[in-house]
C-alpha cells in the first residue's frame, strides 16, 4: 500500500512539472489552454502549433531521458554498492573524453559535423566492452567503509 501511494505522488509530482514545462516559455500560455490544445489535437491555430510541435516534443523527451539517466545511475550505485557511483568511477566518462582529444589532436573534421561524437562514442564503447577492467578500480576499493569489508571477509567464509 505504501509503494502504491509512493508511486502515484510520484507520478503525478512527474505529470504536473511536465505539465510546468510545456506552459512556461517565450510566449506564456495557460494551463487550460494547454490540455484544451493537448485534448483536442487539432493543429491548426499558432497556440496549438507551439503546444503540439515544440514543447510537447521537448517535454515528454525530456521526461523520458530523465527517467532513463535515473535508471542506470540506480543500477550503478546498486551494482557498486556504492552511494556516490558516477560514469567517472568505471572510466567511462575519461574513455570518451580521450576518443574525443584524439580526434581533436590527430585527425580533425574528417566527417564534418559527427566526428567528434563518433569519436567519443568510440572511446567510451572501447572502455565499457564486456571483459575490460575498470580504469577507476583502487576508487571502488578506496570508498569501501569498514563495516563493508568486514561484511565481506565474513561471507568469503
Amino acid at each position: 500500500m505504501r509503494i502504491t501511494g509512493l508511486l502515484v505522488i510520484g507520478l503525478g509530482c512527474v505529470f504536473l512539472l511536465t505539465l510546468i514545462a510545456i506552459v512556461v516559455g517565450s510566449t506564456p500560455l495557460g494551463i487550460s489552454k494547454v490540455v484544451e490544445v493537448i485534448l483536442s489535437g487539432s493543429n491548426e491555430s499558432p497556440v496549438s502549433r507551439i503546444v503540439l510541435d515544440l514543447r510537447l516534443p521537448r517535454a515528454l523527451l525530456a521526461t523520458i531521458i530523465g527517467a532513463g539517466l535515473g535508471m542506470v545511475g540506480c543500477v550503478l550505485q546498486t551494482l557498486t554498492r556504492n552511494d556516490l557511483a558516477d560514469p567517472f568511477l568505471f572510466g567511462l566518462s575519461s574513455g570518451a573524453a580521450a576518443g574525443a582529444v584524439i580526434v581533436i589532436t590527430v585527425t580533425g573534421n574528417i566527417l564534418g559535423f559527427w566526428t567528434l561524437p563518433a569519436a567519443a562514442f568510440i572511446g567510451w564503447i572501447r572502455i565499457a566492452r564486456p571483459g575490460s577492467i575498470p580504469v577507476s578500480y583502487t576508487h571502488l576499493r578506496a570508498h569501501e567503509t569498514k563495516a563493508n569489508l568486514v561484511c565481506r571477509r565474513l561471507l568469503e567464509k
